[in-house]
């Protein structure tokens, strides 16, 4: 259980959560894609130097998601930093069609559709700071049809605004989640003031982080909740 409340603007409809998340197992199936990625999940960076010198090294990380639904925003962001707090730039190799890559981020984000079901191998992701260039080792991303993990998410309904006053006219709730934490594309409108459960589906296997909004019948919205976070074996 996490509980959380948002920081909203002054008459926004504050929303305070109680969030319940759990998955089930993943079986990845059908339209020729995979369950899974056919690379090596990239957990950590390898360092080619471009010329000598004293500066020491950049260093690059993260796990990307290997596997993603049709219609569902993809999303990876690698952790960098330079032991000097030079700047760092990203590059990338074998991007898939359907995603853009952000050389000043290094993130790498699309929505597939039907006709990208498929396997995207040797995806590469390197970081450099002008003398010395990381890369993590390359992955692949598998775009599946359907995939059967599961998160429930339930929450307790707002009853007053961040001033205090009653929340007389709540109208729904509005679901956020992403593969990378901060990041948050896919959405889901629950436009029924009276639900408090909802079950995120079609999950391949991977960490997810969702965060949830409530807004009332003028479209005034709150801020985020607290994140919640799950990963789907």
């Amino acid at each position: 259980m996490v509980k959380g409340c948002t920081t909203t603007p002054k008459g926004a409809a504050s929303v305070c959560l109680l969030i319940s998340v759990s998955a089930f197992a993943l079986a990845a199936c059908g339209g020729g894609g995979g369950s899974g990625s056919s690379g090596t999940p990239a957990s950590s960076g390898t360092t080619s130097p471009d010329k000598s010198g004293l500066d020491l090294p950049p260093t690059i990380s993260g796990t990307p998601l290997n596997a993603i639904v049709y219609g569902r925003t993809y999303t990876f962001v690698p952790t960098a930093a330079d032991p000097q707090g030079d700047a760092i730039s990203f590059d990338i190799a074998n991007k898939p069609d359907w995603a853009s890559f952000d050389s000043g981020t290094g993130m790498l984000e699309g929505t597939p559709e039907a006709a990208d079901v498929g396997n995207y191998p040797n995806i590469t992701i390197s970081a450099t700071d002008g003398l010395y260039a990381v890369a993590l080792r390359s992955f692949a991303i598998s775009v599946v049809s359907s995939a059967a993990g599961s998160i429930v998410l339930s929450w307790d309904p707002p009853t007053q605004r961040d001033d205090g006053t009653p929340l007389t006219n709540l109208a729904g709730y509005r679901l956020h989640w992403g593969t990378a934490l901060g990041h948050y594309p896919n959405l889901a409108s629950i436009p029924n003031p009276g639900v408090a459960t909802y079950v995120v589906d079609q999950l391949p296997s991977g960490t997810y982080y969702l965060v949830a909004t409530a807004y009332d019948s003028t479209g005034m919205e709150s801020g985020y909740s607290n994140v919640a976070t799950e990963t789907i074996p």
